[in-house]
């Protein structure tokens, strides 16, 4: 098995583990095209958490981070295959809020987002 696949797997785990901390959301992709501006919405595995001093560390949106921010780590394999933008926006119990920054491990498992209550 490849590192890849070692890290998918192990994502895959951690989200099964924790199936009861992990939540359903939509995350809505805002595109803008020639005739106006769109929306896609896509289906997600969420798991919220909070920031703290190694996120500051290691990062690298880090000095974006405010005090009411939230993480989003979201499992690689129910993530879409597009490229975030700030204009989207992920949809949790009806709580919407906006992509400030995001980052993802070098084998896609797991997204890291930076998102902050609209």
């Amino acid at each position: 098995m490849s590192i890849k696949n070692t890290l998918i797997a192990g994502a895959n785990t951690v989200f099964s583990v924790l199936a009861s901390l992990v939540q359903d959301g939509t995350f809505r992709h805002v595109s803008d095209t020639f005739t106006g501006t769109t929306s896609t919405d896509y289906s997600v595995r969420v798991l919220f958490d909070t920031f703290e001093g190694k996120d500051v560390q290691f990062l690298p949106f880090s000095k974006l981070i405010q005090p009411t921010d939230v993480k989003g780590l979201i499992l690689g394999s129910t993530f879409p295959d597009i490229r975030v933008s700030t204009q989207d926006v992920l949809i949790v119990d009806s709580t919407e809020y906006a992509i400030v920054a995001h980052s993802v491990d070098p084998a896609g498992a797991i997204y890291t987002f930076l998102l902050r209550s609209v």
